[in-house]
């Protein structure tokens, strides 16, 4: 049976969070509500009568005291209620910086990526995270976990996005407890130790001994980044290609050690000690060894969203089954859920973690429901049909949360997952054999070649289901509304399948109703004319919006400007449903305002009209006091193709003249309304 006390006590611990991240309830009112519904709880515990009305408000006061919980949780890791935080001290001049090496995330192209932990600023010991970009080096390798850096770089803030509907890179970050960023190269800062001090820093000492082991046993680069991401959980390095490849045919879970992962590792690790039963302790002894192993395992994955939530699920299946209990699953991941929010709040607002609870919540809630419908005879399809019943319920619970932020949907999930999961059994028991025989050195090469044609065999496999895109939809818009109306809907579509009762028909209907209505609510809908110069580095773009049409004018070939990323995340996110490519123009007329674009040529002269916005593109040289005199503008744009020396001295210009200045790859894009 459900347990709906702990159901209960997780919503208001997620309720807390989510409302602490929006409305920042100071610290002390936090604290002081707690102490009130705590003592309302001790008061209402010890009653010595029996009232539904008072059963009610000790309900309810157990509920506040979670939601506070969960708001004091979130609000504990804030840098205002950090006392030596970085950034309660003054780091306006010289800085000399200490940093600790927390973790290293998926490197950029011209940069490696960290997040490190500052512990001294100009000699005083402070705490709080930083973003650290390592100027990629062929002679320099890898900062390891827990290594210690001395550095005089500058902190520098992270940008917001420059584009309307780009990704918010600081905002992300944010959840992370990280607002501020430091760039280095092999001139500015030194190692001053590299050993390690954690279990994060063994971890990853462990996996760089895995990966050179690796290597000189001669396996391939695509084998080495395969096992990095299916079994030690590090995809940072894994091909672009191939991962994306993983996205487009919706196998892309695979890459990220998860649930299924965790539970192939269980049932290897309960078969594997099964003879422990024999003895007088044996079962305490198994379950002690597997839960070692599978936290053990964990800490080597680098304690990611996923594989943390997986393995706290299956630690609680595991000490369940050394008490010979039978569990309910959902009891299960409602608890797992509850213990990592308690640790960690600010993991409710990770993309990971939300698909992972979606699909296995999706798959304990619709799978038993989907293989009822049809009880097939013969092994091969009840196998087949128990796939595709596992698939679609994991589809149907990630569907909301992939559209929403990916704005995809793969078209051959089914067919993908019915090769890559079972493959996926062999490939972890090969896998983890292949890494304690080559730590050992012990490894035969018939092995090797085994292990590098599955591998390749497989990514092959994923290569051909990709080629076929007419079956991956793409670019299709999906906003909050959407979000909510679409889980609504599945959620129905629960009860009807389960109570088959004509009152959740009749909800499941109305709802499919609504989600239509908004749908051509937002096809017909008229929006404002816009006028847009985006920042682009090195090229001049303008666009001009009229309702649901986009015309861009840009010196980029058709092609390549199509494929530009924040071009394809605004077209999706203001449902552009005509896009034409133009060159760039001299003049643009937006309602009454009109453009003037001064280009590399220079030319201004001889004008029949004057100005209101000057466009400055490709670093014209032109003397912009005088231009400024002759043509009297209201603004002065200049976008991301011109020089920054040129920038800054026209900005001084600009200044001096009183006349405003905008800088889209300062400012952002520029952006005329009606």
């Amino acid at each position: 049976m459900l347990n709906f006390n702990i159901v209960h006590l997780a919503v208001s611990l997620i309720l807390g969070i989510v409302i602490q991240n929006y409305l920042q309830f100071p610290f002390k009112v936090l604290l002081g509500s707690g102490c009130i519904s705590v003592l309302a709880v001790i008061i209402f515990n010890f009653r010595s009568y029996k009232s539904r009305l008072v059963d009610h408000f000790y309900s309810l006061a157990v509920a506040i005291v979670f939601f506070v919980i969960g708001a004091v949780s979130f609000a504990i890791n804030s840098p205002q209620n950090i006392t030596h935080h970085y950034t309660k001290y003054d780091w306006s001049g010289s800085q000399q910086l200490v940093l600790k090496i927390e973790k290293r995330i998926k490197p950029g192209t011209y940069h490696d990526k960290y997040y490190a932990q500052l512990m001294e600023l100009n000699g005083q010991v402070t705490t709080g995270r930083l973003l650290i970009n390592i100027e990629k080096d062929s002679i320099l390798k890898q900062v390891p976990v827990d290594a210690i850096i001395l550095s005089t770089s500058k902190i520098q803030e992270i940008r917001s996005p420059l584009n309307p509907h780009q990704f918010d890179y600081a905002k992300y970050l944010k959840n992370h407890h990280i607002y501020h960023q430091v760039y280095l190269n092999s001139n500015s800062y030194i190692v001053a130790s590299e050993s390690p001090t954690t279990i994060y820093g063994y971890t990853d000492k462990l996996r760089r001994r895995i990966n050179t082991k690796l290597n000189e046993v001669g396996f391939n680069s695509e084998t080495i980044q395969m096992i990095n991401a299916l079994i030690l959980g590090q995809k940072q390095d894994i091909d672009p290609d191939i991962y994306n490849s993983y996205i487009n045919v919706g196998t892309v879970h695979i890459l990220a050690v998860s649930g299924l992962h965790v539970g192939i590792i269980l049932l290897i690790l309960t078969w594997l000690f099964k003879p422990f039963l024999y003895l007088k302790y044996g079962r305490l002894i198994r379950v002690s060894l597997i839960l070692v192993l599978l936290w053990g395992f964990a800490f080597v994955a680098g304690l990611s969203p996923s594989v943390t939530r997986s393995v706290t699920m299956f630690s609680l299946v595991s000490f369940a089954m050394h008490l010979k209990r039978e569990t309910n699953i959902f009891n299960t991941l409602i608890t797992s859920a509850f213990i990592l929010l308690l640790i960690n709040p600010n993991i409710l607002f990770e993309v990971g973690f939300q698909l992972s609870y979606s699909a296995v919540l999706s798959i304990v809630l619709f799978q038993p429901l989907i293989c009822s419908i049809w009880k097939p005879k013969y092994k091969l399809s009840i196998y087949l049909w128990q796939i595709f019943g596992v698939t679609l319920a994991a589809q149907l619970g990630v569907a909301p949360l992939s559209l929403y932020y990916f704005h995809q949907f793969p078209g051959l999930f089914f067919v993908s997952n019915l090769v890559v999961v079972p493959l996926l059994g062999l490939i972890l028991g090969l896998g983890l054999l292949v890494i304690i025989l080559s730590l050992f050195n012990v490894i035969p090469a018939f092995l090797v070649e085994v292990f590098e044609q599955i591998i390749h065999q497989l990514n092959s496999f994923i290569a051909w289901v990709a080629q076929f895109e007419s079956f991956l939809l793409k670019d299709i818009p999906f906003d909050r509304t959407q979000l909510a109306l679409c889980i609504m809907l599945i959620s129905s579509l629960y009860w009807v399948l389960k109570s088959k009762q004509f009152r959740w028909i009749s909800i499941f209907l109305t709802l499919v109703i609504c989600f239509q209505l908004y749908n051509v609510h937002l096809n017909q809908r008229e929006t404002s004319d816009l006028f847009i110069i985006f920042n682009k580095s090195r090229h001049s773009v303008v666009g001009k919006q009229i309702n649901q049409s986009l015309i861009v004018h840009s010196s980029l070939p058709d092609s390549v400007l199509r494929r530009e990323k924040f071009i394809k995340n605004y077209k999706v996110s203001e449902r552009i449903q005509e896009l034409e490519t133009k060159v760039s123009e001299f003049v643009y007329q937006h309602q009454s305002t009109k453009v003037l674009a001064i280009d590399s040529a220079g030319v201004y002269k001889d004008l029949s009209f004057k100005p209101d916005v000057v466009l400055l593109s490709h670093s014209p040289k032109i003397n912009l006091e005088r231009m400024i005199k002759a043509l009297k503008p209201k603004s002065i744009v200049a976008d991301g193709s011109n020089y920054k020396s040129y920038v800054n001295r026209w900005e001084r210009t600009c200044n001096k003249q009183n006349t405003t200045f905008h800088y889209t790859a300062k400012d952002g894009a520029f952006i005329l309304l009606d």
